[in-house]
């Protein structure tokens, strides 16, 4: 049987009721690119405005969505 992840309910109401295209694009790219500084250079933005916005998701989730591991983005299991 698979582990179900909690989501709390901060989270949920983010997801459902505030989170915009932008955050969207901005998880997809790290996701993909790993990096802030090539994110930025990708969403023609910069690397403070990744950081920045990453910070919101996060706060806004009540969990980290990224971590750094060897210098690189990995996604957490959130």
């Amino acid at each position: 049987r698979e582990h179900a992840m909690e989501i709390s309910a901060s989270a949920l109401n983010f997801l459902r009721n505030r989170i915009k295209l932008r955050h969207l694009r901005l998880m997809l790219v790290l996701e993909e690119e790993r990096s802030v500084s090539r994110a930025a250079e990708r969403l023609h933005i910069s690397q403070a405005a990744v950081s920045k916005t990453r910070a919101e998701i996060e706060a806004e989730i009540g969990a980290p969505v990224f971590e750094r591991v060897n210098n690189r983005l990995e996604p957490t299991a959130f």
